[in-house]
């Protein structure tokens, strides 16, 4: 009974996991399959220090916007069921690889703002793509299903900025 106690505590205090409240106000686990984190760079000090945009299995998209002493979270959309279901798929094939400079010639500036793109696999952030210091990183052996989830995180990016 204490080992299953302690397994259902570490459970429900993973990150990868959000609980939702689901039918008749009963909680469920609801895991994050995608994510998409800006970090701010050179910014005033009222603005975020990141936002992060995360997509639930459920088709759950939500926006945390991280500041130096709170942060705030905010529902976004809901992805259809199915829509839902194929990007799981997508997320569950993504294959952890080495993200490459695009244009290793193309110049770098400083203070930008960075956004790393993630596919979730249970408690693993495989890193899709990339943008930092005005450079764009992608996989060299980029599969379909790295786009599709960087696709879907940026029209969730996107959403997001409505919610704002």
């Amino acid at each position: 009974m204490k080992s299953l106690v302690l397994a259902l505590s570490l459970l429900l205090s993973i990150p990868a996991f959000a609980g939702h409240e689901g039918p008749e106000g009963v909680a469920i686990l609801d895991p994050v399959i995608a994510k998409v984190v800006t970090g701010s760079g050179f910014a005033p000090p009222v603005a975020p220090l990141s936002v992060t945009v995360q997509i639930h299995r459920s088709g759950l998209i939500e926006m945390i916007r991280a500041f130096p002493k709170n942060s705030k979270t905010t529902e976004v959309a809901t992805l259809a069921q199915p829509v839902a279901l194929k990007l799981w798929g997508y997320t569950t094939s993504v294959v952890q690889a080495k993200l490459e400079d695009i244009n290793p010639s193309a110049p770098e500036c400083m203070d930008a703002p960075s956004t790393t793109y993630y596919a979730v696999q249970g408690w693993q952030e495989v890193e899709v793509a990339m943008t930092q210091n005005c450079k764009e990183f992608r996989k060299a052996n980029e599969s379909d299903a790295d786009r599709e989830v960087k696709r879907a995180l940026d029209a969730a990016l996107e959403l997001s900025m409505i919610a704002r």
